[in-house]
């Protein structure tokens, strides 16, 4: 789980993540993280299994501490709650895609977008 929520974050997914080329980097990100830190294939697939429940489990912390008045996750709670809607559903309709960034399964060819690349994680 710490795994899924460490790259959930890293990921980055960005308010445009659904459009090209935020998606792409979104996916590029995953696996510059996955490689970096040496995430076997088994792993990989767990990771991306993980990625929606982790989400959830966050944000239940933030929905708790809104409840209880903490002061800097009310704001988070209030202004955070669209993104992490669409986070939510990105990841959630994603897991092919993320599949295919992580080398678990092939994608099928879009000849109109720019090969995907580490370097397209950090431009």
């Amino acid at each position: 789980m710490d795994l899924a929520c460490s790259a959930r974050l890293w990921r980055r997914c960005a308010s445009g993540a659904t459009r090209r080329p935020g998606a792409r980097r979104s996916l590029a990100r995953l696996a510059l993280f996955a490689d970096a830190y040496g995430v076997s294939s088994e792993t990989r697939a767990e990771v991306i299994e993980a990625m929606v429940e982790s989400h959830d489990w966050c944000y239940a912390i933030v929905r708790g501490a809104v409840a209880a008045g903490h002061e800097a996750f009310g704001c988070i709670g209030r202004r955070g709650k669209p993104k992490a809607e669409r986070t939510r559903r990105w990841l959630a309709t994603h897991a092919p895609q993320m599949r295919s960034a992580l080398g678990l399964e092939k994608a099928p060819v879009d000849r109109a977008a720019p090969p995907l690349t580490h370097r397209t994680a950090i431009e």
